[in-house]
């Protein structure tokens, strides 16, 4: 607990802040546009939604830069592992510090999108998106401390960003096109939420002590 502290404490510093003013600036530009244009059915808020998951991605992966990756390429990794703490041990600190710094700061843009939801009576379908959101946006999480610890060539960390919003993006496509065949919402979610576990399970099996030792640049 004492290392998730003091990780989310160092992630939300005045320039993480400054970072969501800036999207939730954008946010409110964004829904001025779209409540003046008409229709706001079921499937224009799910892909909105997947916007979020994508804005998501760039949060967490600019949060990831300052900790895990530095990290990493620091080998302050192999030091915490020499002393004694175990790979699962800073996983979970890792995953947990970058999913509830990166929930606060994601947390109004949600918050300003869950408002335009209910403002064109679509408040029950949101809340269920949401649920769906968070449990999506862990798994993006978890998928992203997989990849970054399993990633033996250090320079290619810096395109970790753009690789985690095209994945996400991907995997939305997919689901997507799943929908337009069923046309239920129901195959959208399962198919999305599967594709996360896979990649994520994938990657897993890629991260290993003997992988974070071996990185290079």
């Amino acid at each position: 607990m004492t290392f998730i502290r003091l990780q989310v404490k160092a992630l939300l510093d005045r320039n993480a802040v400054l970072f969501a003013g800036l999207i939730f600036l954008g946010m409110g530009l964004f829904g001025a546009v779209q409540g003046s244009s008409p229709g706001h059915g079921g499937l224009t808020l799910w892909l909105q939604l997947e916007g979020m998951l994508c804005l998501y991605g760039v949060i967490v992966t600019e949060l990831a830069k300052p900790s895990l990756i530095r990290d990493k390429q620091t080998k302050r990794l192999e030091f915490l592992l020499a002393n004694g703490l175990s790979l699962k041990y800073l996983v979970r600190g890792y995953l947990v510090s970058l999913y509830l710094a990166s929930l606060i700061l994601w947390l109004p843009s949600l918050l300003f999108e869950g408002l335009q939801a209910f403002n064109h009576s679509m408040g029950s379908e949101f809340l269920l998106m949401l649920m769906i959101l968070f449990i999506q946006s862990f798994l993006i999480t978890w998928g992203l401390v997989n990849a970054i610890l399993s990633r033996e060539n250090l320079g290619r960390l810096n395109a970790i960003q753009y690789q985690t919003v095209l994945v996400n993006g991907i995997l939305a496509g997919l689901s997507l096109a799943i929908y337009h065949h069923q046309s239920m919402v129901e195959y959208y979610l399962v198919t999305k939420l599967l594709l996360l576990i896979g990649v994520g399970l994938w990657l897993k099996r890629r991260r290993t002590v003997e992988g974070i030792v071996r990185s290079y640049y």
